[in-house]
């Protein structure tokens, strides 16, 4: 009777133990989200903060948004693996696929490309060999856009001068102007939608780079996949562009929802491969 009811009284221990072990597990798990660091901390929390609270409440357990700090924090950080839910361009995306087994989740709609302009009346430059040794003012790499100009001149000794300068398309350009630089790399539809008409009649496009799938959502292996098709299914909801409507009013004005994202998407998207000679 006594052995009975130690056995008994074991089993009870080991299955409550057991219990709380998963309570503890579920109770300290933690996911972190980030994104690259082309904001300052507040302005990472304004723009992913909405979104990250949704995801907490989805994963039952706590989703932390983690400003990286800098581009090489960013980069050490999302090649050891330490984030679960990342924001950013098809290059990086494309490097986890391959590299850290990761899961496309979620994409802005449309395509991303770049194009080389050079003044009207420049005649010495009309297709992109005509700017081996001149200056191209392009934006600091790991930049998709500088990444993919880089991607357009392999032969490392026959490539232009890249002027490379923080900000963004309007001050890249602002500094062409200024002569600056023979070229100046801009997104297609910069070009396209915020140069006037009357100023693009001065300038002509050299070369344009291959269309790339626009910035997403990957998610990481530990993750189980059942819940993966869970937040899917919520980001591409009305409810969850409500959700993420800061970063879609930032990113994707003209077509502010998600889409869901296919690991097809990034086949040849791996642009950091090409371009290890550069930092990545």
């Amino acid at each position: 009777m006594k052995f009975m009811k130690m056995k008994h009284f074991l089993r009870t221990a080991i299955t409550f133990s057991m219990l709380v072990g998963i309570s503890i597990e579920s109770v300290s798990a933690e996911y972190l989200f980030t994104a690259p660091p082309r904001e300052t901390p507040v302005q990472g929390k304004n723009t992913y903060g909405p979104l990250v609270k949704e995801l907490s409440r989805l994963m039952n357990a706590p989703v932390t948004y983690k400003h990286p700090g800098n581009w090489h924090a960013y980069k050490s950080k999302v090649k050891s693996g330490k984030y679960d839910f990342i924001f950013d361009g098809p290059h990086f995306a494309a490097w986890r696929l391959q590299n850290l087994g990761v899961n496309p989740l979620v994409k802005l709609p449309g395509a991303l490309s770049f194009v080389l302009v050079a003044k009207a009346n420049n005649d010495f430059v009309n297709k992109s060999d005509d700017l081996i040794t001149r200056k191209i003012c392009v934006l600091p790499s790991p930049h998709l856009g500088t990444l993919s100009i880089y991607s357009l001149y392999p032969n490392q000794m026959r490539q232009p001068r890249f002027i490379s300068s923080k900000g963004g398309m309007k001050e890249n350009f602002d500094k062409f102007k200024a002569g600056r630089c023979d070229a100046v790399m801009l997104r297609d539809s910069y070009f396209e939608k915020k140069i006037s008409h009357q100023e693009r009649k001065d300038l002509k496009v050299v070369a344009k780079t291959k269309a790339m799938t626009n910035q997403g959502i990957t998610i990481s292996k530990r993750i189980s996949r059942a819940k993966q098709v869970e937040i899917n299914r919520f980001l591409t909801s009305p409810k969850g562009t409500i959700a993420a409507s800061n970063l879609l009013n930032r990113f994707s004005k003209a077509n502010a929802t998600f889409i869901t994202s296919q690991k097809s998407d990034y086949i040849g998207q791996n642009l950091l491969v090409e371009n290890m000679i550069f930092g990545w």
